[in-house]
């Protein structure tokens, strides 16, 4: 898999950066063009990402992650973002993996979920940087000591709990599939609601069969 790298703003102006290090309007973000940098490094993605950044688009001057923070309705202010293209359809996620991660969390000290672009689900320390490409889906903090992981979540209301928690993973996994891009971010679960698993499990299918290497 290969990663390129966009700016954007709050109207949904996109730039992605080319081979020749400028940056041009990009129409449609799932579509990899020949002159697109890419990189299957994650740590060279995670490094272009420096906060603060003027770029010239156009004899525009732009700021990407200033300092100060976005400010609302400054479309000169512009956001990171990372797409993630494969060569090969990745196999999908799968609910006793993640079950297994958080039995086996630690509740002495604070995690964090993540759903990787391998698939797999795991529990790590804080401080993730906020771009990573290895990451399809980071959910809030569970702090130590709250009970959220370990062997003793195995209660009645462990399946509902991992139910919501597999169910909004496999929401961003296919977002993630169907608009390339990578490290959403979750405060709010998906509802208990089979039939919402079922019409993810639909979509991917289709994705699958449409698939096209890049």
């Amino acid at each position: 898999m290969v990663f390129t790298i966009d700016v954007e703003n709050e109207l949904d102006s996109v730039f992605r950066l080319k081979n020749n290090g400028s940056w041009q309007s990009c129409a449609n973000k799932t579509v990899l063009l020949d002159d697109d940098f890419r990189s299957p490094d994650h740590q060279t993605l995670i490094d272009l990402q420096t906060p603060d950044r003027q770029i010239l688009i156009n004899n525009l001057q732009y700021t990407v992650d200033p300092e100060m923070g976005i400010e609302v309705g400054n479309p000169t202010h512009l956001t990171y973002s990372v797409c993630c293209f494969r060569s090969v359809f990745p196999t999908h996620p799968m609910r006793p993996q993640m079950e297994t991660a958080f039995l086996n969390g630690d509740d002495n000290i604070d995690n964090t979920l993540i759903l990787g672009v391998d698939g797999l689900f795991r529990l790590v320390r804080l401080g993730i940087f906020s771009g990573n490409p290895e990451i399809v889906v980071q959910f809030e903090r569970f702090g130590r000591g709250n009970g959220y992981v370990g062997a003793g979540i195995q209660d009645d209301g462990f399946d509902q709990y991992m139910g919501e928690y597999f169910r909004t993973a496999m929401h961003c996994w296919r977002n993630h599939l169907r608009y390339k891009e990578i490290h959403y971010q979750s405060d709010e679960l998906e509802s208990d609601d089979l039939d919402l698993l079922l019409d993810i499990y639909d979509d991917l299918s289709n994705l699958q069969q449409n698939f096209q290497p890049r």
